[in-house]
């Protein structure tokens, strides 16, 4: 019995942060995954397409999706002030006219966040996709 109560600080002390780490998580006070988000600049050119990310399949999924094309003559996909409430892996899919032109893995969870399509397409802009790989589900969608 003398383990148990010269320990019992110890296991006070680790009860008591695992009690406050889950209320804080649970809350929403603190996001798992993702780390202090992306903080990428916006490209410099001109806004092709712009839309809002809806949640899908009971995930929570928020942000915009702008579409440049910049001054350089690339196009980029721009996920501004995203926030998925998950810890699960994702991957970023873009169509336009009805062509696969960005399907990458996402950087982060929150934040801001450039990805170069593969195509310099600048019309027919079909939607953007996070895309669950861990389930195989769309967890949110901008639409065109």
């Amino acid at each position: 019995m003398r383990d148990f109560y010269s320990n019992s600080g110890k296991w006070r002390r680790f009860f008591t942060v695992s009690f406050l780490t889950f209320n804080l998580i649970s809350c929403g006070q603190v996001q798992l995954g993702g780390g202090t988000g992306s903080t990428e600049a916006a490209p410099t050119g001109s806004i092709l397409a712009q839309s809002i990310l809806t949640s899908q399949n009971a995930y929570s999924v928020s942000g915009t999706v702008l579409v440049y094309q910049t001054t350089a003559g690339t196009v980029v996909v721009r996920l501004e002030n995203l926030n998925v409430q998950s810890t699960e892996s994702f991957t970023v899919r873009a169509t336009a006219a009805s062509e696969l032109i960005v399907n990458t893995s996402l950087k982060s969870l929150t934040g801001n966040q450039n990805y170069t399509a593969t195509s310099a397409t600048t019309t027919g802009w079909n939607k953007v996709e996070i895309y669950s790989t861990t389930r195989s589900l769309v967890a949110g969608i901008a639409t065109f």
